[in-house]
């Protein structure tokens, strides 16, 4: 789940991560916005089981709260 207005450091590249397929929109079709695979890199002073920033990027990364 994406972070918004949340000031954050981006810190060493971890891999690639899942962003699930979204349909929290009512009436688009199931899967209206597939699966998603994206770099994954650290927060610095977050343990990335809580966030991560994802991105293709370190610059252009957002915060995401891990689920």
């Amino acid at each position: 789940q994406d972070v918004a207005n949340t000031d954050f450091t981006v810190g060493k590249k971890l891999g690639t991560a899942t962003i699930p397929a979204c349909d929290d929109t009512p009436n688009d079709p199931p899967d209206a916005i597939g699966e998603q695979r994206i770099t994954a890199y650290a927060v610095e002073g977050t343990d990335p089981a809580v966030a991560i920033a994802v991105g293709d990027t370190p610059a252009g990364a957002i915060l995401m709260k891990a689920r």
